[in-house]
This record gives structure tokens, C-alpha cells and sequence, in this order.
């Protein structure tokens, strides 16, 4: 009984540092919507030039926005591979400090109101959100058959907790605070934050949970021939499109609800994260 007990408390030490990578990425997603609208479409924001025209700033608004998952569509699929070469723990770290890197480039960007250094900031922390992918990887390894459905089902819950949580915490941190002085930016640092940390906690609690029998090629390109694969394959295509227009239809929906609010109530972004926040909770 004790033995089994010890066994318990292994995995559940194993799984907390997990589900802590899928909450701080379903944040990193988060914390940024509420933030674009106001920086970006706002004619009273100062992170761009005011005589810029509207359709620039929405191009800019669309770019820093799809930059994230546009190079998430390239990283997911390379660090999954590097991780059956390496193992799920040190890819694991390399995507969390990779993270904070990208966080904190953006956040430098925010500060010295640089849309470049903010869209390759984005680009980096897109780069590195196949840290989720790996998690829910490392949590079926260390599953069975008589806790797997519970497990995958508490990823779902930890990515809705981070998704809830990422725009709160941008309201929280642009509102009346002790980060205040740090303007927009101060969500993009306590990011960077949290991802240092858990990356630090993952180091001393977690154990590798698949070990490499034989050395595997890296393919930078398999994101491209997942997709080519799943619209070519007769048995999964229908499903493939209709997955795809379902998820442009809600992107396309949830993304221009910041300018919607920016341009119809002047909202700011505290404001605009209580509803990104509702919204996510639903």
C-alpha cells in the first residue's frame, strides 16, 4: 500500500509541472488579445504613429497576431520531432525559455514602441508553443488505461484555466497596480516570468518520460506534409476542411472583437480583457 501510495505521488509530481506548461501557454495566447486592439487600433495610442491610416494599423493589428501562429504551425511539429530525438524534458525546457525569450522581446518592443521587435517577439513565442503539444505528449507516456480519459480530459481544463487567466491577468497588470508604470508591457514580463519559473520547477520535478531507442531525423518542414498529408488523405480530408472553416470562422470572429470594442466604445484594454475573459470562460 505504501508502495503504491509513493507510486501516486511520483505522477502526480510529474503532472502538476505539466498541466502548469498547458495553463502558462493557453496564457501566452490569452494575455495578448486584450493588449493589440487599444496598441494597435486605438487613434489615442501612442505605440504607433497617429497619422497612421486605419487599414495599416489593421494590417499591423492582423500581422502581429498571425505571426504567433504562424510559426507555431512550423515549431509544434519540429519540436515534437526533437523531442523523440532528445526526450520530452529537455525540449520541454528549451521551449519554456524560449518562451520567455520571445515574451521579453516583445515586452522590449511595447516599451520602446517597436512593432518589429513586438512581431518578432510573437514569432519566437510561436516558435516555442509546441511546449503544449509535448506536455499532453508526456502525459499520455505516463498514463494508462485506467487514468488516461481523466488525464486527457484535465488538459482540455488546464489549457480553458490558461485561456480564462491569460486575459485577466492583462487587465490586472494594465489596470491600477504596482506594475501600472510598466504600461502594456508589464503583462508581456510576468509572462516571461512564469515561464522561467516553471521551466525552473520542471528541472527538479520532472522525469523524463520517453527515452529515444534510436536517433530520429529532424524535418523543419513536417507542419507542411502533416497538412498536405491530412487534405490529401481521402478518409480524413472532409473532416480536415470542415475543422479548418470551423476554426477561421471562430478566429475571424474572436480576433476582431477587440477592434470591434476599440472602434464602437473606445474601449481600453482592461475593459476589452473582462469580455475576452467571459468569452473564454463560456
Amino acid at each position: 500500500m505504501q508502495q503504491l501510495q509513493l507510486h501516486s505521488q511520483s505522477k502526480l509530481a510529474t503532472l502538476a509541472p505539466l498541466f502548469l506548461v498547458l495553463i502558462i501557454d493557453a496564457m501566452g495566447i490569452g494575455l495578448v488579445l486584450p493588449l493589440l486592439g487599444p496598441m494597435f487600433i486605438s487613434h489615442t495610442s501612442a505605440f504607433v504613429s497617429t497619422n497612421m491610416s486605419t487599414g495599416m494599423r489593421d494590417l499591423l493589428y492582423g500581422t502581429t497576431l498571425a505571426m504567433f501562429c504562424f510559426f507555431m504551425f512550423f515549431g509544434a511539429p519540429f519540436l515534437g520531432d526533437l523531442s523523440d530525438h532528445l526526450g520530452r524534458k529537455r525540449v520541454l525546457l528549451i521551449c519554456l525559455f524560449g518562451t520567455a525569450v520571445g515574451l521579453v522581446i516583445s515586452a522590449i518592443g511595447v516599451d520602446i514602441k517597436s512593432v518589429f521587435l513586438l512581431i518578432a517577439g510573437r514569432g519566437v513565442t510561436g516558435f516555442m508553443c509546441g511546449s503544449q503539444a509535448l506536455a499532453q505528449a508526456a502525459i499520455v507516456d505516463i498514463s494508462d488505461d485506467t487514468n488516461k480519459t481523466i488525464n486527457l480530459s484535465l488538459i482540455s481544463l488546464a489549457s480553458c484555466i490558461g485561456f480564462v487567466l491569460g486575459p485577466i491577468m492583462s487587465g490586472l497588470l494594465t489596470g491600477p497596480s504596482l506594475l501600472q508604470k510598466y504600461g502594456l508591457a508589464s503583462p508581456f514580463w510576468v509572462g516571461a516570468v512564469l515561464a522561467l519559473l516553471n521551466g525552473v520547477v520542471l528541472v527538479f520535478t520532472f522525469r523524463e518520460t520517453f527515452f529515444p531507442k534510436a536517433v530520429q531525423r529532424l524535418h523543419l518542414t513536417k507542419g507542411i506534409k502533416v497538412f498536405i498529408a491530412a487534405f490529401t488523405n481521402k478518409s480524413v480530408r472532409r473532416l480536415a476542411i470542415i475543422y479548418l472553416v470551423a476554426e477561421l470562422g471562430f478566429s475571424l470572429y474572436f480576433q476582431l472583437i477587440p477592434i470591434y470594442l476599440v472602434n464602437a466604445y473606445g474601449a481600453t484594454s482592461v475593459q476589452i480583457s473582462h469580455v475576452m475573459a467571459f468569452i473564454n470562460r463560456i
